[in-house]
């Protein structure tokens, strides 16, 4: 189950990220 969850986390924080980059690069 930690492992799940440090998955999800570390997933979780990379989508955001990238995310955040795609919205910076390309403000609308």
């Amino acid at each position: 189950m930690e492992k799940w969850m440090n998955m999800n986390m570390k997933m979780k924080m990379k989508r955001v990220g990238v995310s955040s980059s795609s919205s910076s690069s390309s403000p609308s």
